[in-house]
Order: C-alpha cells, then sequence, then structure tokens
C-alpha cells in the first residue's frame, strides 16, 4: 500500500491523467505562443506603472 491507502492502480492513474494534462498545457501554451506578437506584448509592458509598489504590495 501507498502513503494515503492509495492503491498502484489509483497511483498510476493518476501519473498517467498528470502526464496528459501537462502535455495537453504544453500543447495549449506552443500555440498560443504562434498566435502572439512580440510587438504587441512589448508594447503592452511599456505601459505599465513605474511607481513603486505600496507597502501592501511587498512581501
Amino acid at each position: 500500500m501507498l502513503k494515503g491507502d492509495a492503491s498502484i492502480n489509483q497511483f498510476i492513474v493518476n501519473a498517467v491523467a498528470e502526464k496528459i494534462s501537462s502535455l495537453k498545457t504544453e500543447d495549449y501554451l506552443q500555440k498560443r505562443a504562434l498566435e502572439g506578437s512580440r510587438e504587441h506584448a512589448i508594447s503592452i509592458l511599456k505601459k505599465a506603472s513605474t511607481n513603486k509598489p505600496t507597502k501592501e504590495d511587498n512581501f
């Protein structure tokens, strides 16, 4: 038995599901990156405030 009373079968099913999710996420992000524009992203970043973070925004 594994920790938490999970069977080997449950462990394998969860591991496979996590791997599939990871691969789908990677594929999604790659497709989104191809649709994006570096110039557009930089233009948005240039609009960011130059104000220093407030006390509440710091860790």
